[in-house]
């Protein structure tokens, strides 16, 4: 029985984690883009994919849908397969499963790798996982952002400063490192897609959005 129940584990393992990586490769910038005809997206501004290029455009109703579904591709494969596995709390699959849907925005299939930056998903991963904690992220990020106006910047202090502190203090509580480990997956790999914008906030060279 246990050898059944391992096997059985470790398929819903195996399958959650394609299933994130595949909805997280869907580069749903790149479907408003074309849907809403706005050209070539990754010719644009920064040439991102993501809902705050597409807003660079001028087309709100464009980078809306594609704020939604970006969060939604990073919430949905997350939930179901905690909800399947009846998961009562987070371990190293679920990390797992997690930073495959971000891993697909971000290094999608279907776009040679060229996707995202990660932030939307990651958030609707958060959601997922833990909706208090991602109510404590996204306050901070609209305070970051309310002071500075700038996205990028908001998203590395709300992810790659706190998201960290606030896994280190849920591992303290519950002696449950694997919130920590996955908040410093993202913190790293948000911290890389956006070198070039840590680039330009040095210089002082980095958009605002007003």
């Amino acid at each position: 029985m246990k050898t059944v129940s391992y096997i059985h584990i470790s398929a819903m393992f195996i399958i959650g984690a394609f299933l994130a990586y595949f909805l997280g490769s869907i580069p749903f910038g790149v479907i408003f883009s074309k849907i809403f005809k706005l050209g070539d997206i990754q010719k644009v501004g920064s040439g991102n994919i993501g809902a705050t290029n597409i807003l660079r455009t001028g087309n709100k109703k464009a980078a809306g849908l594609t704020l939604v579904f970006d969060v939604l591709k990073g919430w949905f494969p997350v939930w179901l397969y905690i909800s399947y596995t009846a998961s009562v709390s987070m371990d190293l699959r679920t990390v797992a499963v997690a930073f495959a849907a971000i891993i697909g925005h971000v290094f999608p299939i279907w776009l040679k790798g060229r996707g995202g930056k990660g932030v939307a998903t990651t958030a609707g991963v958060y959601i997922a996982i833990s909706p208090i904690y991602m109510a404590v992220l996204l306050l901070i990020w609209g305070l970051t952002f309310a002071f500075i106006r700038i996205s990028s910047l908001s998203a590395l202090v709300s992810i790659c400063i706190f998201s960290p502190i606030i896994g280190g203090v849920h591992m303290f509580q519950s002696g449950n490192p694997c919130l920590l480990i996955f908040s410093l997956l993202c913190a790293f790999l948000i911290a890389f897609t956006h070198r070039q914008n840590i680039l330009r906030i040095i210089k002082g060279t980095e958009l605002k959005i007003k």
